[in-house]
């Protein structure tokens, strides 16, 4: 599940104003999605250790999803 940065920092400002059940279900799913990245983290360590410049061909496609993700313009101030 995706969720717009946008939509967890104001979900962050405004947990206080939201019911003890809701706060709850809120914090477990970003523990889940916490878990998640943690996991995706693992995984791609492990890869990259493997194979740090991407070269088997079993990463061919993540190699090229990572060359055409540096082909687009971040806005980096726009992310606090």
């Amino acid at each position: 599940m995706y969720v717009p940065q946008q939509n967890v920092i104001l979900i962050a400002k405004h947990a206080h104003q939201l019911a003890p059940a809701r706060r709850a279900t809120l914090a477990i799913g970003f523990y889940k999605i916490l878990a998640r990245l943690q996991y995706a983290r693992q995984i791609a360590s492990k890869i990259l250790d493997e194979d740090p410049f991407l070269e088997k061909a079993e990463n061919t496609i993540l190699a090229q999803h990572i060359q055409n993700q540096k082909k687009e313009v971040v806005d980096w101030g726009t992310i606090s």
